[in-house]
């Protein structure tokens, strides 16, 4: 269903209302009543907006398959693509790090607020099962699924407008992990851009999805393990 470039407009302001205005009441008042630091991520504002794109697409009557949760129908090709871009995430972002530092100088990705994770078991299945559900589900049902769609449909359906969606999609989520410093900003900015264009090539949301999920695994067992992201 093509939904109209006005209600495109409407959702897109109400979304932007909410990711402004949840961060500032949490680094504002809630977390200084509990003692937690103003720069530590806030898992809600993923889960509010994802309920609200739900709740918009529901309003529109699209379809699950419209944003790419659909059927996997080769899952040979599927499973080689999903490891593939398992693979660039992983080794990429480090790569232009590395390439770009010879230039720029860049501060290394913070994830200090997971040191708790390292040698603990609890905390580990705690953190990765909340991975899959806000960082494999609904980032990228958010980012790719619906926020790529949508800025697709209201620059017009082109591939020019396509091309500014997914540099915009992965800024904006970039700008999500600001606190991971400018490192984890850059990082993972460089990964939504992958996801974009894989999501972009085979409008598979599963492929998204498994690969995130996966990542941020891998991510959190290197802590576990190291004390570190670097396996």
């Amino acid at each position: 269903m093509i939904v109209s470039k006005s209600n495109i407009f409407k959702e897109l302001t109400i979304l932007a209302f909410l990711a402004i205005s949840i961060p500032f009441a949490f680094t504002s008042l809630i977390y200084p009543l509990f003692g937690i630091p103003s720069n530590a991520p806030i898992p809600i504002r993923i889960v509010l907006l994802g309920l609200a794109i739900l709740y918009f697409l529901k309003s529109n009557n699209e379809s699950w398959s419209g944003v790419g949760l659909k059927k996997v129908n080769k899952a040979l090709p599927f499973i080689l693509l999903t490891f593939l871009l398992l693979i660039l995430q992983a080794v990429l972002p480090s790569f232009l790090q590395g390439l770009i530092g010879g230039f720029f100088q860049f501060e290394a990705a913070d994830y200090s607020f997971f040191n708790n994770v390292h040698g603990n078991i609890k905390a580990l299945i705690f953190w990765i099962c909340l991975s899959w559900v806000i960082g494999g589900f609904f980032e990228e049902l958010i980012f790719r699924g619906y926020l790529l769609n949508r800025l697709t449909g209201l620059m017009g359906d082109t591939k020019l407008s396509l091309f500014l969606a997914i540099i915009i999609q992965a800024v904006i989520f970039g700008l999500f992990h600001l606190y991971q410093g400018a490192g984890g900003v850059m990082s993972t900015t460089v990964i939504a851009i992958l996801t974009g264009i894989f999501y972009a090539a085979y409008r598979n949301l599963w492929m998204t999805i498994i690969a995130h999920g996966l990542l941020d695994t891998l991510g959190f067992l290197a802590i576990y393990y190291n004390g570190t992201t670097n396996l």
